[in-house]
């Protein structure tokens, strides 16, 4: 996935549509703010069910890598690594 300022994206517009080809998303943005998303036509399917997703704020997303979880639930025994490593012996 490539995010890409509007400048940019109109001075190498063929460089970008060439990702989109092979398949990768291209987010759009303006002044650091996410406003489109050229995406390849067999995922134009996914997006219109995430798009009133993200109109309801329900989920939301600007382009970065996602984070993870902030308060990851707590596990409480042995990891399962171990018991796998265990039941190997």
């Amino acid at each position: 996935m490539s995010n890409v300022g509007v400048k940019k994206l109109r001075d190498h517009l063929s460089n970008y549509l060439e990702k989109v080809k092979k398949g990768e998303v291209v987010i759009v943005t303006d002044r650091g703010k996410a406003v489109a998303s050229i995406v390849p036509i067999e995922q134009e399917d996914i997006m219109k069910e995430i798009l009133p997703l993200i109109k309801k704020g329900i989920v939301s997303w600007s382009g970065g890598k996602p984070k993870g979880n902030p308060n990851p639930p707590v596990i409480k025994g042995r990891p399962t690594s171990e018991l796998v490593l265990e039941g190997r012996k």
